[in-house]
């Protein structure tokens, strides 16, 4: 559990410091749509997936929304969680699959629309 927070600790670090800064100082003006990731699924870090993963990083990786959404409010830029939308697919549990995409991009469309357009 500690190594998990510690990871997300310094996946909010290096958020901070370094990708949303960079945008404000060449161009901060510019309008952002700040979008923390999807989700791994619950067996990422099974035999016949990615075992570099563990059941840790499925936790981290739901830790990651308040990160990013944080980050975002620092920075007064707008957020979405892409996991509201899309989910990993069943073939490998870490990647969207085709329809995943979809609805991801189609999401985003109707967001910049509405908000940032």
């Amino acid at each position: 559990r500690a190594q998990a927070e510690e990871i997300v600790k310094k996946a909010r670090d290096k958020a901070e410091d370094v990708v949303l800064e960079q945008i404000n100082q060449y161009a901060d003006k510019m309008k952002v749509l700040v979008i923390s990731p999807i989700y791994l699924g619950e067996k990422v870090w099974q035999d016949g997936y990615d075992q570099e993963f563990s059941p840790e990083s499925v936790e981290v990786s739901k830790k990651l929304e308040p990160v990013y959404e944080k980050v975002a409010g620092k920075y007064g830029k707008r957020f979405m969680r892409a996991a509201d939308y899309a989910s990993p697919s069943e073939a490998d549990q870490e990647h969207m699959d085709g329809q995943s995409h979809k609805i991801l991009a189609d999401a985003i469309y109707r967001k910049l629309e509405a908000e940032i357009l």
